[in-house]
């Protein structure tokens, strides 16, 4: 019989150099794990969240649009909406800009 760590692999706590452990194994498949996720091309991901800042983008214009003509056409609407409290801090994100604009008091057409 080869003694422990030489030879064959070992079962057991002194398995040497030749066997792998446990420890070794998970850390081994994480790494093959983050290898393969670098490998990847991240143009499919990046046009996917492209298009879905796009979708956001058009769904807020839209719901902006959709407020400023009730503001428009229902003055209570307009008055409700003017006594909401605004924020306190402005920040500079689109949604905060969005809510600004759809917040604001609406301005007859001339």
């Amino acid at each position: 019989m080869a003694p422990a760590g030489k030879g064959k692999a070992s079962r057991g706590r002194g398995g040497g150099r030749s066997g792998v452990n446990e420890r070794e194994g998970k850390i081994l498949f994480a790494g093959t794990q983050c290898k393969k996720h670098m490998d990847t091309d991240p143009k499919p991901e990046n046009a996917r969240r492209d298009a879905e800042q796009q979708a956001s983008q058009t769904r807020i214009a839209n719901l902006e649009r959709l407020v400023m003509y009730w503001k428009e056409s229902d003055p209570a609407f307009a008055a409700f909406v003017a006594s909401q409290p605004q924020p306190t801090a402005p920040a500079n994100t689109q949604a905060a800009n969005a809510t600004a604009t759809a917040n604001a008091p609406a301005t007859a057409p001339t």
